[in-house]
C-alpha cells in the first residue's frame, strides 16, 4: 500500500457494482489511478459487473493485479472515461 500514493492521498471516486457482495471504488493521483475491487463474502464471487459513470481517465488503460502482480483484462473507456460491465476478475 505504501508503494502506490493513490491509495495513501489520492482522491476517491465510487464505482457501481451490479452486487451487493462487491465494492469497488477507484483511487487517482496525478500519474497513478488504481480500482480497488473487495468481495464483502466469505465465497468467491464470479458473477458480478462493475460501472463507472465518468472519470478523468482517457485512452487505452492497463490492469494489473497489484496483489499477484499478472496482467488482467483492462477497461475500454468510453468517452466520459468510464466503463459499463467491467468484470476485472473471474473470481474474486
Amino acid at each position: 500500500r505504501n508503494e502506490h500514493p493513490a491509495l495513501m492521498v489520492g482522491d476517491t471516486i465510487k464505482v457501481d457494482s451490479d452486487s451487493q457482495e462487491v465494492y469497488t471504488f477507484v483511487r487517482q493521483v496525478e500519474g497513478e489511478t488504481i480500482l480497488v475491487v473487495i468481495n464483502l463474502n466469505r465465497e468467491a464471487i464470479s458473477d458480478y459487473s462493475i460501472t463507472l459513470d465518468g472519470s478523468q481517465l482517457t485512452g487505452t488503460v492497463q490492469a494489473i493485479d497489484l496483489l499477484n502482480g499478472f496482467d488482467i483484462p483492462a477497461p475500454v473507456l468510453d468517452d466520459a472515461g468510464g466503463f459499463t460491465g467491467y468484470k476485472p476478475l473471474e473470481d474474486i
